[in-house]
């Protein structure tokens, strides 16, 4: 069902690591996903920083971890 829906050129929006990893799996462009949500992991934030993913910075944590990703 994800890689159809990736297949019509849908976004994705994600709240885990896990959806995150999934939604690249599945073919979504990271072009068209956000990471959002809190309680974002390091290796997750680096994930999305090396895969070009928008993340939506909601706290001070995140901004300074993804400072360490870029």
């Amino acid at each position: 069902m994800l890689r159809y829906l990736a297949s019509l050129g849908c976004g994705a929006v994600l709240v885990s690591g896990n959806e995150l990893k999934t939604a690249i799996q599945a073919g979504f462009s990271t072009k068209k996903m956000v990471f959002n949500g809190n309680g974002k992991m390091q290796h997750e934030l680096d994930l999305a920083v090396e895969n070009g993913v928008l993340v939506n910075i909601d706290s001070e944590f995140d901004l300074e971890h993804i400072i360490l990703s870029g």
